[in-house]
């Protein structure tokens, strides 16, 4: 899981961590389980055995050992949200990779890599990666510019417009002229608008 450097006086210390962590509300609590539980949803069977507290539980445990580094300029809870986007899409990557490549033994009663999935289930781990080359492009156009990737990664997640701008605290002016600036610089460069990218 490959992580953009931050800047060593953007970075959060641990003591800085110490505090901040305790000072998470629990309506941020809520909100991040919640997120959390999502994710696992999102990916399916790739989570084998983990629930959203072992998807939340890593994403602190990253932090903390400095493997995902919080960047001051965001907020502990808007790192941390990120952070679980982007262990889950981990998961759905490996979960993947392994099914190509036969993995036989896994840690759950059905072989989500070879069953057919029950009645009513997406294979929702497959669709994680399907457009996985361009969701990297994407993440390459805009990856020096952390409102737009955070935006594209709120969209990506299913989130409407009301939600992004709550989980990244903007308003919604800031929000849509964003938008319009993603929409053009995809248009130039050919690609498919995010989904679910109108504005609301």
């Amino acid at each position: 899981m490959v992580s953009r450097k931050v800047p060593a006086e953007k970075t959060a210390t641990r003591e800085e961590l110490d505090r901040a962590v305790p000072a998470l509300t629990d309506v941020d609590l809520v909100r991040l389980e919640r997120f959390a539980k999502q994710r696992i949803a999102r990916i399916g069977g790739a989570a084998d055995v983990r629930d959203h507290m072992d998807l939340l539980g890593e994403a602190y445990r990253l932090t903390y050992e400095g493997h995902r580094s919080w960047n001051k300029d965001v907020s502990l809870l808007v790192h941390l949200f990120r952070t679980i986007r982007s262990v889950s899409s981990h998961w759905a990557e490996t979960f993947a990779t392994e099914r190509e490549q036969g993995r036989d033994l896994i840690s759950t009663n059905r072989d989500a890599r070879t069953d057919p999935p029950p009645v009513g289930q997406e294979p929702v781990a497959e669709r994680e990666v399907v457009n996985h080359e361009l969701v990297a492009r994407v993440k390459e156009l805009f990856a020096d510019d952390a409102l737009a990737a955070n935006i594209i990664g709120g969209l990506e997640d299913g989130l409407d417009g009301p939600g992004i701008r709550k989980l990244l605290e903007i308003d919604e002016r800031k929000y849509n002229a964003k938008l319009r600036a993603i929409r053009r610089r995809l248009a130039a460069e050919g690609l498919k608008e995010a989904r679910k990218g109108r504005q609301t």
